[in-house]
Formats: structure tokens, C-alpha cells, sequence
């Protein structure tokens, strides 16, 4: 089995506890070694290479107090490495970390679970987390978007009402900039837990925000340049916000 979440690895003895290192998107998997032993294997996106870890009898402690929030920590005995996981699909982390509990103590994992192939993960791409579109000729209108985006951009791409629905279920969207289309009116019901940046500059809309807005972690919202008369009292309640561009309205 293998999970892609976000990845950091310390190493305990160099750091006492404390580290500069910066969270990355990786892949980490079980998979079985050339002495039928299950190992954990980690990689990074950044990087080519995959780091191996004996499992049995080689756990220290598995840290999973917000294992409801995608976050744990694996810390491995030798080398006296802490692997955070962070950004994790919640039910697939609760299988890994219940997967390594067993195998660090010899017992066998079920059926279910299958071995990672290491050349497998070695091959795997980094996903796609930004998309640019500049003009309309480049819109994905029959591919659409990679699931995985975290920041799209679409400018000069004549971008009409009813605008495509496909950009609002972006899961880990948190950067959308709209900006230079021919928008008049966003969907009724939009909610985009992680958008913290939402850029609709130089459109056509006449009111904001939507029936149901919901960006619980907004804090910087570009509305200039279209021709909204009304500002809904809602919008003075989102409290994340720092940020508000009514300029040119």
C-alpha cells in the first residue's frame, strides 16, 4: 500500500527536537524486502531516490493525537528518524499507521494489504499542483483538472455564466484567479475549505458573495473592476479575511 501526503523527515539526534526542514509532497508505502521482511519505504517528490526503514521491531512510537486532521508522526528507532505525515487522506493514514503497528512486531498484515513495488514509487510523478490558463484555446474543456491542483489561474480565457463547476470542487484549491473573463454570476453554493486566495478581478458581476458562500480560511479577496452595487452583509462576516479589493464597483 502506498499513501501521498505532504512528508518530513528529522532526524532526532541532529535536531533535538527541533528543525528548518519544510513539509513536502511525497509518497510513503509498505513493501516487502529481498528477505521477505516489510519495510517502509518514503520518497519525496523533489527527489528521485527512496528511503527505506526496517519495520520489525524498529518503531519507537506512533504519534497520532490529530490523526483526524491527515496528521501523524512515524518515529523510527534506527536511524532515530521522526517521519511527519501531514495532508493525509484520514482513512488511508489510519491503515498505514495500524499496517506498521503490526508489522513492527512481527505479526502479518491482512490480505488486503498488498506490497509496494519500490520501483513503482521511484517512477512515480510529482502531481500537478499549479495550472496557468491564458487564453481560451488552452482551457481543459474536455480533460478538465487534475484533482491534485492547489493554485489555478484562468485569465483571457472568455470564461462565461454559468462558470464551470468542475473549478469549484478543486478539493486543494487555495489560490483561484478568475481575473479578465466575462463572469457575471458565480454558482449559488460555493464552498472551498482550503482558498484562502480568491481573485476575480475585471468581470462582470453584480453581486457577492454567493446564496452560500462558504471559505472558512479566506484572507484576501480581489473583487475590482465589475460592477457590483451591493455588497452582501455576509461578506462583512467572513473573519479570516485581511484583505478586501472593491476598487472600480
Amino acid at each position: 500500500m502506498k499513501l501521498e501526503c505532504k512528508i518530513k523527515i528529522q532526524d532526532r539526534q541532529r535536531t533535538n527536537g527541533s528543525s528548518t526542514l519544510k513539509a513536502a509532497k511525497g509518497v510513503i508505502g509498505l513493501a516487502k524486502s529481498n528477505t521477505d521482511q516489510w519495510v517502509l519505504i518514503v520518497r519525496l517528490f523533489k527527489e528521485t531516490s527512496t528511503t527505506q526503514y526496517k519495520l520489525r521491531e524498529n518503531i519507537q512510537a506512533l504519534l497520532h493525537k490529530c490523526i483526524n486532521n491527515g496528521m501523524a508522526t512515524i518515529q523510527i528507532k534506527v536511524p532515530p528518524h521522526d517521519i511527519q505525515l501531514s495532508e493525509a487522506n484520514v482513512e488511508s493514514l489510519k491503515t498505514l499507521l495500524s499496517s506498521v503497528r503490526l508489522a513492527s512486531t512481527g505479526n502479518d498484515l491482512p490480505s488486503t494489504i498488498k506490497s509496494t513495488s519500490v520501483n513503482a514509487v521511484q517512477k512515480l510523478q510529482r502531481p500537478t499542483l499549479q495550472l496557468i490558463i491564458k487564453q481560451a484555446i488552452d482551457y481543459p474543456t474536455l480533460k478538465g483538472f487534475p484533482s491534485t491542483l492547489e493554485k489555478l489561474i484562468v485569465n483571457n480565457a472568455q470564461l462565461r455564466t454559468p462558470v464551470d463547476r468542475r473549478i469549484f470542487i478543486l478539493k486543494n484549491l487555495h489560490t483561484l484567479d478568475l481575473s479578465d473573463n466575462n463572469i457575471h454570476e458565480l454558482p449559488s453554493n460555493l464552498e472551498m475549505n482550503h482558498l484562502h486566495t480568491l481573485i476575480i478581478r475585471s468581470n462582470q458581476l453584480k453581486s457577492f458573495p454567493p446564496k452560500h458562500f462558504q471559505c472558512p480560511v479566506l484572507k484576501y479577496l480581489d473583487l475590482s473592476q465589475n460592477q457590483i452595487g451591493i455588497i452582501d452583509q455576509a461578506l462583512l462576516r467572513i473573519s479570516t479575511l485581511d484583505r478586501l479589493n472593491l476598487m472600480s464597483n
